[in-house]
Parts: C-alpha cells; sequence; structure tokens
C-alpha cells in the first residue's frame, strides 16, 4: 500500500514538473515576435506545441497560428479543441478567419462557427460565399468608409469611433449614402486637411476598386501597378464590401509562383514533403506515366532505326545530346514565356514577335551549339579515323531541334492559355516530347540518308 502511495505521488510530481516546464516554455515564447514563436512549436513534438498554445493568450495564439507552415498548422489545429479554435479564430481578421474555418470538416467548421459572436460568424459566412482564388476570398470585411457628405473633420470622428474594429489603416474609402463606392482617400490627406474641407475635394477617384469575383492572380497585378497598400473590393453593382491588403497578395505571389513550378514538373501543388507516402504516390505516379508513355514513342523510333545504330554506333551517342540540350532550350522558351503570361507583360495578341524573337534566338543558339559540337565530333572522327562527314548529322540536328524548342516553347502555352487551360500543366510535357522525339528523328533521319556514303567511307578506312 505504502508503495503504491509512494509512486502516485512520484507520478503527480512528474506531472507537475513538466507542467511548469511548459508553462515556463510559454512564458518564454509569448514574449517573442509570432513568427519566432511559430518557429519554436515547429520545433517541438505535435502535442508539445498543443499544449503551449493552449498557454499563450488568444490574441497572440490567433497571430502564431497563421505563422506557422502548414503542415503544423495542419497538426496543430486537429489536435486543438473547438472552443480554444473558435476562441482563437475570433481573434483573427475576417479574412484569415475564413481561410481557417474553410480547410476544417464540415462537421468541425459549423461547430466553431457556432461558438464565435454572431456579428463574426456573419462576415466569415459572407467571406466564404466567394471562390477561394478570387478578390471576394482574398478580401476582409472589415475596412474603414466614410460618406462623401460629410468634412474632413467628421470622417476623422468616425474613424475615431470605429478604431478599434479595424487594424492596419492605410487608406479611408469613400462611399456614397447607399454604400456605393467613390473613391479612396489616403490617411495622411484626410489628417492634414482643413478640418471644414468637404470629403469629396480630398477623394482620389484614379486608383481603381476591383469586383469580388476577379482572379487574384488579377488583382495581384493591380498591386504592383499601382503600387497599393490596400483596395477596396466591390459587388456588380458597386456596392463597397471589403478591402484586400498587401500582405495577402504577398502570400498570393508566393503561392501562385509555388503552383506554376510545382506544375511545371508533374507535382500536384498541395503536395508537402511530409505527406503520407502513398498520398505523394498517387500525386505523383499519373505523370510519370504519362511522361513514360512519350518517351516511348521516341524508343520505338530508335528501335525502326535499329539497323542504323548498328551499323554506326557513334549516333547512339548523338540521340541524348540533341534530345537533351534541345528539351533543356525548350525548357529555357516555354518557362520565360509562361512567366510572363502570369505578370501580365505579354498575351496573345503578341504571339507573332514573340515567335519571331524565339526563334531568331533559338537559330543563333542552335547555330553556336552546332559549330561547337559537331566541331569537336570532326576532330574526334578525324583523330580516330572514322567519318568526319558525322559531325553534320550532328550538327544540322542540334541546329534544327533548337528551332523546334523556340516554337514549340512558344507556341504550346501560348495553345494551352487560348484552350484556357494553364500553360505550366503540361508546356513541359508536350514540349520536351516534341523535342526529344523530333531530335531523334533529324539524327536516325540523316544518318540513315547517307548511310550508304558513311558505311562505304567507314569500310574504306578499316580497309
Amino acid at each position: 500500500m505504502a508503495t503504491h502511495t509512494i509512486g502516485l505521488m512520484k507520478e503527480k510530481g512528474n506531472t507537475a514538473l513538466q507542467d511548469r516546464k511548459l508553462q515556463d516554455k510559454a512564458r518564454f515564447v509569448s514574449k517573442l515576435h509570432p513568427g519566432d514563436i511559430a518557429d519554436h512549436l515547429e520545433d517541438m513534438d505535435a502535442e508539445e506545441a498543443r499544449k503551449v498554445f493552449n498557454l499563450l493568450d488568444a490574441e497572440i495564439a490567433s497571430t502564431v497560428l497563421l505563422e506557422l507552415e502548414d503542415q503544423a498548422k495542419q497538426e496543430l489545429i486537429e489536435r486543438l479543441s473547438d472552443n480554444r479554435l473558435a476562441e482563437v479564430v475570433e481573434e483573427m481578421e475576417s479574412d484569415d478567419a475564413a481561410d481557417i474555418i474553410a480547410a476544417l470538416p464540415s462537421e468541425v467548421a459549423q461547430d466553431v462557427l457556432e461558438k464565435i459572436s454572431p456579428e463574426d460568424k456573419e462576415e466569415v459566412e459572407e467571406l466564404l460565399r466567394y471562390g477561394e482564388e478570387t478578390a471576394g476570398g482574398l478580401m476582409q470585411a472589415e475596412y474603414l468608409a466614410v460618406e462623401t457628405h460629410l468634412t474632413a473633420a467628421g470622417a476623422i470622428e468616425k474613424l475615431r469611433q470605429n478604431a478599434d474594429s479595424v487594424q492596419h489603416v492605410h487608406n479611408v474609402f469613400a462611399v456614397t449614402s447607399n454604400g456605393h463606392y467613390a473613391g479612396t482617400i489616403h490617411l495622411y490627406e484626410l489628417v492634414t486637411a482643413e478640418p471644414n474641407a468637404p470629403i469629396e475635394s480630398l477623394v482620389d477617384t484614379g486608383l481603381p476598386a476591383v469586383n469580388v469575383n476577379l482572379d487574384q492572380e488579377e488583382v495581384a497585378r493591380l498591386f504592383k501597378r499601382y503600387d497599393l497598400i490596400s483596395l477596396p473590393v466591390i459587388e456588380g453593382d458597386g456596392r463597397l464590401v471589403g478591402r484586400i491588403t498587401v500582405d495577402d497578395i504577398v502570400d498570393v505571389i508566393e503561392d501562385e509562383a509555388s503552383e506554376d513550378i510545382y506544375r511545371m514538373v508533374g507535382l500536384d501543388e498541395d503536395e508537402k514533403v511530409f505527406d503520407p507516402a502513398f498520398a505523394s504516390f498517387r500525386k505523383r505516379v499519373p505523370w510519370l506515366l504519362l511522361k513514360l508513355v512519350a518517351v516511348s514513342f521516341a524508343a520505338a523510333l530508335v528501335y525502326v532505326h535499329k539497323g542504323t545504330i548498328q551499323q554506326l554506333p557513334i549516333v547512339a551517342a548523338f540521340l541524348p545530346i540533341v534530345g537533351g540540350i534541345g528539351g533543356d532550350a525548350g525548357t529555357q522558351t516555354f518557362t520565360m514565356i509562361i512567366r510572363n503570361l502570369a505578370l501580365g507583360t505579354v498575351n496573345l495578341g503578341d504571339t507573332r514577335r514573340m515567335l519571331l524573337k524565339q526563334l531568331f534566338v533559338g537559330m543563333q543558339l542552335g547555330l553556336l551549339v552546332a559549330i561547337v559540337a559537331g566541331g569537336a565530333v570532326y576532330a574526334v572522327e578525324r583523330v580516330w579515323g572514322g567519318d568526319p562527314r558525322l559531325s553534320i548529322v550532328l550538327g544540322a540536328a542540334l541546329m534544327l531541334n533548337f528551332l523546334i524548342a523556340a516554337l514549340a516553347g512558344t507556341l504550346v502555352p501560348l495553345m494551352l492559355v487560348k484552350l484556357k487551360v494553364d500553360p505550366a500543366v503540361a508546356s513541359g510535357l508536350f514540349v520536351t516530347f516534341l523535342t526529344d522525339l523530333l531530335g531523334f528523328v533529324f539524327v536516325l533521319g540523316f544518318a540513315s540518308a547517307v548511310m550508304s556514303k558513311l558505311v562505304a567511307a567507314s569500310s574504306v578506312a578499316a580497309g
């Protein structure tokens, strides 16, 4: 009995010690910047991170949760109680709260919504109506707006009364009496204006407002073009419904760039480093099987010309050179085209100019590489007693394949855009397929066309 009592006392003592350590960690990290707190939580195991997170003040915890990497954020959210999650979500701005709730299972999301204030619930539910990658999906419902009939003094007083409800105020939006967007007022202009100055005289009508359904990439372009800090969002009838801030656009730019990079190599943009292995397998295998089908055509072409390769084994060495470097040239071209399409610096109307420029670049590069590679083959054949005319086969194949790379690298992404398909999804596959296949066609075709002369010359040299 005594031994059992001592054991319980030790267990309680260990638990108390662990609780004190967790409290010490929470006190330590709570003094740090939220981004640094997130780094510390990511270094802990999932259960310890949950316990420390639960000890943080809800306002700090709400910012920390947003700073976590996606995988760590997901693991933490899954371990939080609905009550704690609701407490944290309620401290977030409406757009961030909507993003968190949208990622929850439907039953949990509904439970969390029921636990937050009616005003916050209404705002979040309104934002959840819009597409995730639209202006409406990006915007937050918190903004400061003043009616155009007010004076500067009246507008400042209204802002003062509503200061607690909106953070990070950079611009004030002017609206008509029925809530329609009328323009933007720079905060500096407002606070330095004469008290009796009418709001209408301070409004900048040149800055754009965006419709709730505008794609997020177009929104990002507007931020870049006008060097914006925030942007008003309106419904189809012109009614002001929210604002987008630059911090959300930074996330969009990062996500879009990552998405394009992933898609260009056949990766699902949602795949994470520590996803279950079988989940990663399922996401990657379709692309690789499609790639296998594509390269099988090139393999079949080699088999058809096996006689040429048997008689001139050096031709086999030419195949990866022509296909590989042609594919790299095509990749350079389509990557540049896709990136400029994404940035909005070019469009389908520029097709002719882009194509002519890329063909000229391809011709220059092809000529240089053909001279270097062909010259090397010529020198080797001269030293080893082979036929120097093989250098013409390699040089001509390289030259033509660089032109194919320029042609395909330009036209394939543009055609996909016209078909309303993301060019990053399949451009790489199509371009490398064409450069590999046609590169092999050029090498084997040229070699076969002059086979009799090359074999005769090789026989004479051998004799």
